[in-house]
């Protein structure tokens, strides 16, 4: 996705060395020499780095090697999106640390007074392959769901078993995690690359969304969905308001009633429209985040 936004905008990825890495790891609990791998990194691989630059991180990696300590250190605007649901106390604590916040769960982002930008499918708008844009009805029932399991596991076997009683034909892959305490043929543990889970995706009719309690932002597999122009299992009550629903795209879990089940696998689906679909592209994300910064900087 980053190679991708270089061709177009002025990104470039930036990682930490697999040396400087091992040593964040060697000397952990010495935080001086942490401190100063983090300069050695800056001055090396950001030697032109201005105050108007932006370093954008992650959720899932602010807090990991020496990122805190670059973070520190770095002399440019700093942006962190959200991409995974997180507390409020982890928000808060961010809030201290960088300029601006991004989540993707607005009833949160309003809590916090943090911006929203809605959950991006990590595939370049002008790259995408919405391989399945007919209209033609469900032939195979096909429904598909990969996760970690994150106390999710009663809830994603009872679904699976509600779906056997239509016939459906399953692919579904629960990852283990520390809340894993069944067993079951519904976990897997062997791990697949996004691409692989990109072509399963494209293989299904249905693609399976089952959030975490009161998440109400959206996940990849609802973008998946509307990508690839498939139907959506879903537990997200917040897709009801949303410029993306209809009764023959979404079916809710309790809210919809199962005597509509048959009727929804098999209604026709007509891909959603390009400007609709960019709403929720990288290319998006990143043109709002360079409008925030150009108009901080008027400011």
């Amino acid at each position: 996705m980053i190679d991708y936004l270089a061709n177009y905008y002025p990104v470039r990825r930036v990682t930490t060395p697999a040396s400087l890495n091992w040593l964040s790891r060697k000397f952990k609990r010495v935080n001086f020499i942490k401190r100063l791998l983090a300069n050695i990194f800056i001055r090396r691989y950001l030697p032109k780095l201005t105050s108007e630059d932006i370093a954008i991180y992650n959720d899932s990696h602010v807090l990991k090697r020496l990122n805190p300590e670059i973070i520190e250190a770095i002399k440019c605007r700093r942006f962190l999106l959200l991409r995974n649901p997180v507390d409020d106390d982890f928000v808060q604590k961010m809030k201290a640390t960088f300029e601006s916040v991004y989540g993707f769960e607005e009833i949160n982002c309003q809590k916090n007074n943090i911006a929203y930008i809605p959950q991006f499918f990590p595939v370049g708008f002008n790259e995408r392959d919405v391989g399945t844009v007919s209209c033609n009805p469900t032939l195979h029932r096909r429904c598909y769901f990969i996760g970690k399991d994150k106390g999710r596991f009663a809830a994603i076997t009872a679904l699976s078993e509600k779906l056997h009683t239509f016939d459906c034909e399953l692919k579904f892959q629960i990852v283990r995690d520390s809340s894993s305490k069944e067993i079951s043929q519904l976990y897997c543990d062997k791990n697949i690359t996004y691409e692989q889970n990109l072509v399963n995706a494209r293989r299904a009719d249905c693609i399976v969304d089952i959030t975490q309690d009161s998440q109400t932002g959206w996940t990849l597999r609802v973008l998946e969905a509307l990508y690839f122009n498939k139907k959506l299992i879903t537990n997200n009550i917040s897709l009801l308001d949303s410029n993306i629903y209809s009764k023959n795209r979404v079916f809710i879990i309790g809210y919809d009633s199962w005597d509509r089940f048959n009727e929804f696998l098999d209604a026709k689906l007509k891909p959603l429209s390009d400007d609709i679909l960019y709403q929720y592209s990288p290319d998006y994300m990143i043109e709002k985040i360079i409008d925030d910064a150009n108009e901080y900087n008027q400011l």
